[in-house]
Order: structure tokens, then C-alpha cells, then sequence
């Protein structure tokens, strides 16, 4: 369905691989996200699988977002043929940024998987503390805004 929760951590050995879809910037709708409470420590590799990938906008998805993340993907591989493809670690994330799009600036950290628990939990109410976007509805819209505050991928 797009989404995995993982709340006794992640551990990726050499020989694993991690295989994420990425159609678009909307998390859970358009790109997988998974979510470890504890720590996700990385190795092996992360296989970004992007259909349509040329017709794929400029973007930017956080695909991954743990308490801690430990290494990092020895390798990262795609069939999307898509030169324009970085990926990022941070302390708490897994970005994949895609095209020449605008870039989030870094503020902090990004947010941590307790607050993105929160805001899922929140979808389909008018939660103000939630509603980032101010549309009057908590929804996937208000997600990205949320995983994407405090990123800064170039």
C-alpha cells in the first residue's frame, strides 16, 4: 500500500536489498515510506523502482524515516535512467530527490517517525495541530509538508 511501519527498528546486511517505488512526490499515494521507530541500520541495496520515470516531475520524496540511522546503502540502484537522481542520508531520513525542482531549505532535522505516526493517525480529521497546509483537512498533502521541512537534498 505504500507505506510500512517497522517499530522494532531495521537492520539491511550486505546481501539485502531495499526496493522502494517512486511515481511522484506525495508520500504513501505517489512513493513508498517507511517508517522505523529505532534505529535503521543500512548496507546492501536500496533499488528504487520508477515507472514512467522521464515523465516523473522534478521532486523531492523522503522514502525513509528512522529515530537513528546507522551507515548507509552500499549501493543504490534504479532502471529509471534518470541522470538526475541523488539520493541523501541524513540523521533521521532517506531522500530521494529527482529533476532540478525546488529544494526544501534546512531548518532542523526532519521529522522524527513518532511525529509522522501522529499526522497519519491524524488523516481524514480537521486537526489544526495537523492541517500544515491549512486546507481545513489532515491529509497526505500535509504528510509531505511535514517529511519534507528541514530537508535540504542537492
Amino acid at each position: 500500500d505504500g507505506f510500512m511501519h517497522l517499530p522494532g527498528g531495521y537492520l539491511q546486511t550486505t546481501n539485502g536489498v531495499l526496493s522502494l517505488e517512486i511515481a511522484g512526490s506525495n508520500p504513501i499515494v505517489d512513493h513508498d515510506l517507511v517508517v522505523i521507530e529505532g534505529a535503521a541500520t543500512l548496507d546492501g541495496v536500496l533499488d528504487l523502482v520508477m515507472p514512467d520515470a522521464r515523465r516523473l516531475p522534478s521532486g523531492l520524496a523522503v522514502v525513509l524515516v528512522a529515530d537513528e540511522i546507522v551507515g548507509d546503502f552500499a549501493q543504490v540502484v534504479s532502471t529509471s535512467g534518470r541522470a538526475d537522481l541523488t539520493v541523501c542520508t541524513t540523521t533521521h531520513a532517506i531522500v530521494v530527490r529527482f529533476g532540478e525542482g525546488p529544494v526544501a531549505t534546512a531548518i532542523g532535522e526532519s521529522a522524527l517517525p513518532a511525529e509522522v505516526l501522529g499526522l497519519l493517525d491524524a488523516i481524514g480529521t480537521d486537526d489544526p495541530a495537523w492541517d500544515l497546509d491549512g486546507d481545513g483537512v489532515v491529509g497526505e498533502s500535509d504528510l509531505g509538508i511535514l517529511l519534507r521541512s528541514g530537508i535540504d537534498c542537492r
